[in-house]
């Protein structure tokens, strides 16, 4: 169903001749509803994919270097409640990274063993919430790793075997480990990505859940006050 209508929404954008009017929030909630999709999803998806950077690269092995998910979440955190956020992340990651402020929002970075930064950015009383990771690094690892089991054992092969025969089998060594990294990389990079997207949620959670138990706490504290008021005038 999706891919018909990302399809059917594309033909009829390549058939208009306005290729500037396009469709409105309002018109895709009202025909999202026809499929039993409620407008606030609608506007949810919109707001997070409106705010998602454009696509990433991809390696010399295919598999893309980097990912980069952005959602956002109800509520914001308060200035007193990020030290909470912090452990969370570490948690979350395992990694000791840098936080730090800029203006009203809260960025946190990691180099080690690859890039990961994370900002969170208040917004209309929402948080969005910006995930990249970048992992590049390990096509070098891989490529390294593959030129050197390769030489290592083609190397000898030639004093033993001859140029002829002992270069053929380092070549032959050369593109199997490459065809072998390419599988490796490509396995580490969708491992990275689904790390990168699960963390963006397990935020999203962990805000909307912080910022809850705060409004019930303040619900409850100002029913006690407004009842100790009662009594005392009373």
């Amino acid at each position: 169903m999706n891919a018909i209508i990302q399809r059917a929404a594309a033909l009829q954008q390549e058939a208009s001749s306005d290729k500037a009017s396009g469709t409105t929030l309002d018109q895709i909630q009202q025909a999202a509803s026809e499929l039993g999709i409620s407008p606030e999803m609608v506007a949810r998806a919109a707001d997070e994919i409106s705010s998602s950077p454009p696509d990433v690269g991809l390696s010399r092995f295919g598999s893309p270097t980097a990912a980069v998910y952005s959602r956002s979440a109800e509520g914001v955190l308060q200035e007193h409640e990020l030290p909470g956020l912090l452990k969370e992340i570490r948690r979350l990651t395992g990694r000791v990274g840098y936080p730090r402020s800029m203006g009203d929002s809260f960025e946190w970075q990691s180099n080690q063993p690859d890039g990961l930064h994370i900002s969170l950015t208040p917004r209309n009383g929402k948080t969005l919430i910006d995930v990249r990771a970048s992992f590049g690094n390990w096509v070098g690892a891989c490529i390294g790793l593959s030129v050197f089991c390769s030489l290592a054992i083609g190397l000898p092969s030639i004093g033993e075997l001859g140029l002829d025969i002992g270069g053929a089998l380092t070549v032959g060594l050369l593109l199997a480990s490459a065809m072998a990294n390419r599988s490796i990389f490509s396995r580490i990079s969708r491992a990275k990505q689904k790390t990168a997207l699960d963390l963006a949620v397990e935020l999203g959670k962990y805000i909307e859940q912080e910022t809850q138990v705060a409004r019930q706490t303040a619900t409850v504290e100002s029913t006690s006050t407004t009842k100790i008021h009662q009594t005392l005038i009373g």
